[in-house]
């Protein structure tokens, strides 16, 4: 997959406004909270829970492992996965 789309995922992602989202990095780093920006080839992040930062996180969109992003739907009350 190409950066490009890559990016236009995150954008679409962005724009659901959904509760949380959870995904992880390809370093094993598992994320859960809501993307606030996409700028180039990077994503800001802003984590959630108790142990979350209060700061944005900055990540590369390559170190994403898109097929492990999910999202909650607040109607079905359940995590969906994104890409499926």
């Amino acid at each position: 997959m190409s950066s490009k789309s890559l990016q236009n995922i995150l954008i679409e992602l962005e724009a659901l406004q959904a509760d949380k989202l959870h995904f992880r990095l390809l370093n094993g780093l598992v994320c859960e909270g809501w993307i606030t920006a996409v700028e180039g080839e990077n994503f800001r992040f802003l984590s959630s829970g108790p142990l979350a930062q209060e700061e944005e996180l900055l990540f590369e969109i390559a170190q994403l492992d898109f097929a492990s992003i999910s999202y909650y739907d607040k109607e079905a009350r359940k995590w969906m996965e994104f890409l499926k």
